[in-house]
């Protein structure tokens, strides 16, 4: 067998033929379908791990959380109280 063309087969590791072409089996792992199939699998699994943080990130109750969080807030109260002022005075028609 010549190095600069290496067989399309390759014996399995445990074979008595393919003990020798151990180092080349391992090299060809990257390609063989295995590898292939558990590559894809990986990615599935991060999408999906991905699409449940999406889901976490984009769930209403944490948006009222968050909106709620922000009205407690001194400076959300602040301009609460200034805007309420500023339309009790257009109400009454005294607006500055």
């Amino acid at each position: 067998m010549d190095e600069s063309n290496p067989p399309l087969f390759h014996y399995p590791v445990g074979h008595p033929k393919g003990s020798a072409n151990k180092y080349k089996a391992e090299a060809n792992f990257s390609q063989s379908s295995f590898a292939q199939k558990h590559h894809a699998h990986l990615l599935s699994m991060n999408s999906i791990k991905l699409e449940i943080e999406k889901a976490k990130n984009n769930d209403h109750n944490v948006h009222l959380r968050t909106v709620n969080k922000t009205k407690q807030t001194n400076k959300y109260k602040q301009a609460l109280n200034e805007a309420k002022e500023d339309l009790k005075q257009y109400v009454n028609g005294t607006s500055t």
